[in-house]
């Protein structure tokens, strides 16, 4: 009788674990979280190192727990290990900061307070907080947590203000019953003011637009008084002001802040190049022709100074961005074919001269001069081929990755198979080990290009070592998973490949996410070890967590064997 309860007993497990029907059983299934604890429990014996400097691993599981798991089963966690210490503390701060950081803002308090602490312990803290509840839409939150540190309150009020968008009228009453007359950060009230004053204007409301951008120009003079050295660095609030005028119908007042903005710039510098930018926008939105056509001049002219002392294409390229703010085609071609044509400003052997060039392709591509663009990029090319073969190579490498850049995969491949010819002249004498180098990066230039069929068959021929390695991260890089996967699955390690692959593979719940967690999990049992430490099977084992928890999937039948294979392995 005893023979057939035991028998009988063991049938029950046996069916619960495999069907998974029974929650209770199911709590008492190991998941990947247990596996690394008991990973960590036969490396890392808490009794044998009971103090935080030891236990680092330990503080990472936690948080893991806490995010993708259980709050309760993490807090039985952290009683295990010692949060005495200040840097224990401060550990444990960085993991609520880092919840709060992936959107989790309440969770991350819940945290706080369970550990006796009522907000963030460091200034910089409270950003995620607030950010991931602005992003929640939950100002009121953020506006909660920030009453408790009147510092961090100053500099973070205008964020939350500013996410008042729909009712600034909310908004001014935060305000208002915070500081009411009272001026005590100018700078930060300055730009809760005109975060209210644009929160007017998206609403269509001009007349409160002008009340508070006054109210901000007001606190704006006072801010220059005691800051007056540091004028220019204060140019978007200019800007603000000078848009936030316009809109409310003083652009008188708009045009005196933009020439005191254009004193403060002086003529250089890139201060000088954001301002004048938002300036020539102003100009040419509000019908202000006479300051904009002389502003070009000057402008115009100061790079063709530039040129005349000292040539730079960046000089070159910061015209040519200006005069596309305001969609000025005419002079950008002709400053263009400038640059392209003018021996001054040949590039010889400096890469980010030629991006520059590529860089102004752009404005012609995008305005459909397609022909001109191509006719440029030729003289570019040309130019890069009278250099030596090493800064040759290290420049067209350049130009490929930035042609991709631009959106240009066509131009990029075509220069890649141009490459190889040049390639397979200059080292045809070469000993092949001392060219393997060479060969790899035209294999990057055809994986910039998206030619991976290229790559492939030029590691093939000409490189002996890491090719399979190095064929899956051009497939990672140009997004192409389905051939990642089937490469990693017949490489001998998980490695950070892997990783990626189940951060993309598994981005919604489908057969090939199933799959590829299934052969993780297998991996790991044959080609990991997973008695130690094991710091990057922990990475794989987390990653699983999380998209467990992401998906609202729990582990298939055979998963669920397999971790607990590698659970009963843990504690060999």
């Amino acid at each position: 009788m005893k023979l057939k309860i035991n028998f009988f007993s063991t049938l029950v497990y046996t069916a619960t674990f495999c069907s998974g029907l029974s929650f209770a059983h199911a709590q008492t299934l190991p998941d990947v979280y247990s596996v690394v604890e008991r990973k960590l429990e036969n490396a890392l014996p808490l009794a044998e190192h009971p103090h935080y400097d030891a236990q680092a691993p330990y503080f990472e599981l936690h948080r893991e727990i806490l995010m993708f798991s259980s709050p309760e089963r993490a807090n039985t966690l952290l009683k295990k290990l010692d949060f005495s210490s200040k840097e224990a503390m401060l550990s444990l701060n960085i993991s609520a900061d880092w919840i709060a950081g992936t959107g989790n803002p309440d969770k991350a308090m819940v945290f706080l307070s369970q550990i006796g602490l009522e907000k963030p312990s460091s200034f910089s803290a409270y950003k995620n907080y607030v950010d991931a509840w602005i992003e929640k839409k939950q100002p009121e939150s953020a506006l909660k947590l920030l009453m408790l540190d009147n510092s961090a309150r100053n500099y973070y009020l205008p964020a939350v203000l500013d996410a008042y968008r729909d009712t600034p009228d909310q908004a001014v009453t935060i305000y208002k019953d915070i500081y009411g007359d009272n001026i005590i950060e100018p700078t930060n009230q300055l730009r809760m003011l005109l975060a209210i004053a644009e929160n007017y204007r998206v609403n269509g409301d001009p007349k409160n637009t002008l009340i508070y951008t006054d109210k901000a120009q007001v606190m704006f003079i006072d801010v220059l008084k005691k800051k007056k050295n540091n004028e220019i660095h204060f140019y978007k609030d200019y800007l603000n002001l000078i848009n936030l005028y316009s809109f409310a119908g003083n652009k008188q007042q708009a045009l005196i802040l933009s020439e005191q903005l254009l004193r403060a710039a002086g003529d250089k510098g890139t201060y000088y190049d954001l301002a004048l930018s938002g300036i020539m926008a102003f100009y040419h939105a509000n019908g202000f022709t006479e300051e904009y056509n002389a502003l070009i001049v000057t402008s115009i002219a100061t790079t063709d100074k530039s040129f005349s002392f000292a040539p730079k294409p960046i000089e070159e390229i910061k015209l040519i961005r200006l005069l596309n703010a305001t969609n000025e085609t005419g002079l950008i071609k002709e400053r263009i074919d400038k640059l392209m044509i003018s021996p001054e400003y040949a590039c010889y052997d400096d890469r980010y001269c030629y991006e520059y060039k590529i860089d102004s392709l752009n404005f012609l591509y995008l305005s459909k001069s397609d022909a001109l663009a191509d006719k440029y990029l030729n003289i570019i090319i040309e130019e890069s081929q009278n250099q030596k073969f090493n800064p040759w190579e290290t420049v067209t490498k350049s130009i490929v990755k930035k042609l991709v850049d631009i959106g240009r995969i066509a131009e990029a491949k075509k220069l890649a198979a141009d490459a190889e010819v040049i390639y397979l002249s200059q080292l045809k004498d070469s000993p092949p080990k001392e060219v393997e180098r060479n060969y790899r990066d035209l294999a990057e230039m055809y994986g910039f290009a998206g030619d991976v069929v290229s790559a492939e068959r030029i590691l093939n021929k000409h490189v002996t070592t890491a090719q399979n390695y190095f064929i899956t991260d051009l497939f990672i890089k140009n997004k192409q998973w389905d051939e990642a996967r089937a490469r990693v699955v017949k490489d001998t390690g998980l490695s950070g490949q892997n990783l990626t692959l189940l951060q993309n593979i598994c981005a919604t719940n489908t057969p090939e996410c199933m799959q590829h967690i299934t052969f993780t999990l297998k991996s790991m049992l044959t080609r990991e070890s997973i008695t130690a430490e094991d710091a990057s099977g922990n990475q794989q084992l987390y990653q699983l967590g999380i998209i467990y928890h992401s998906l609202g999937i729990k582990p298939t039948e055979e998963q669920q064997l397999l971790i607990q294979k590698l659970y009963d392995n843990a504690a060999a």
